[in-house]
C-alpha cells in the first residue's frame, strides 16, 4: 500500500488531522483586549476654586471698583499618565477654566473694595462709562500638569502655573507682572480613577499659591496705592 495513502487512511480513522486547541489564542486575544481597554481609560478632572486667604495686605483694601477678566482657555487639556504598568497612557482631562475665574475673583475681593468678573477686557471708554476704576486682566502663560505611578502602588501628581497680570486705570497701563504657583500631591489608590482627585488637588494647590502672589501684588502695589490714596476717581 502507498505510504501516503496509508497515512491518510490512519488519519481519517482517527478523525482527521488534529488541530491545536483554540484556548491559548483566545487567552492572548483576551489579554490584549483588556490591555487596550485599560490603556484607553479617560477620567475627567474638575478643578475647584482656590482663592488665597493667605495673601498679606500691608494696608486696607484698595478703595476702588475693579473689573476682572480671567481668560482660562489654556487651562483645559489632556494629561497622560507617563509611567506605571497599570495606569500608563491613562488620560486625565483637566479643566481649570472656571477655577481660574473664581479663584481670581475670590482673592481680589479680599484686597479691593469692589470686584466684578467680566467676560471680556474693557477699553478705557467702557471702563469709565461703567464706573470702574481699574481693569485687572489675568491669563495663563504656563500651565503644566503631570501624573505618574500605579493604581496599586500609588500615584503622584504635579502642577505648575504662571499667570500674566495686567492692571489698567483711566490713565492706561499701571503695571504688568507675573505670578506663579507649584504643587506636588501624592496618594495611595486602588485604581487609576483615583488619580483624578490627586491631580485636581495638585492643580488647586498650585492655583492657590499663585493667588497668594496675585493678592499681595495687587494689595501692595505702590502705583495703585498712590493712584487711590485720595480715594476712587468717582
Amino acid at each position: 500500500m502507498n505510504p501516503s495513502a496509508n497515512f491518510r487512511a490512519k488519519s481519517a480513522a482517527a478523525g482527521g488531522v488534529r488541530r491545536p486547541a483554540p484556548l491559548a489564542a483566545a487567552v492572548v486575544v483576551t489579554v490584549l483586549a483588556t490591555a487596550l481597554v485599560l490603556s484607553a481609560c479617560t477620567y475627567g478632572v474638575t478643578v475647584g476654586a482656590a482663592p488665597s486667604r493667605a495673601a498679606y495686605a500691608f494696608e486696607a483694601p484698595l478703595p476702588a471698583r475693579a473689573a476682572v477678566v480671567a481668560d482660562g482657555d489654556q487651562l483645559y487639556r489632556d494629561v497622560i499618565a507617563v509611567s506605571g504598568q497599570q495606569c500608563e497612557n491613562t488620560v486625565y482631562q483637566v479643566d481649570a477654566r472656571d477655577s481660574l475665574a473664581d479663584s481670581v475673583a475670590g482673592t481680589l475681593e479680599r484686597v479691593v473694595r469692589e470686584v466684578d468678573l467680566t467676560p471680556v477686557q474693557m477699553r478705557r471708554e467702557e471702563m469709565v462709562a461703567n464706573g470702574y476704576d481699574l481693569v485687572v486682566a489675568v491669563r495663563p502663560e504656563v500651565f503644566d500638569a503631570r501624573i505618574a505611578g500605579s493604581g496599586f502602588t500609588g500615584l503622584e501628581a504635579s502642577a505648575g502655573l504662571v499667570l500674566a497680570v495686567s492692571v489698567f486705570s483711566g490713565d492706561g497701563l499701571v503695571f504688568r507682572e507675573s505670578v506663579a504657583g507649584n504643587a506636588v500631591q501624592a496618594g495611595s489608590s486602588w485604581g487609576c480613577g483615583e488619580g483624578a482627585a490627586i491631580l485636581a488637588d495638585a492643580v488647586e494647590i498650585a492655583m492657590e499659591n499663585a493667588m497668594t502672589d496675585l493678592g499681595e501684588l495687587i494689595a501692595n502695589a505702590p502705583g495703585l496705592r498712590t493712584t487711590f490714596a485720595a480715594g476712587p476717581a468717582h
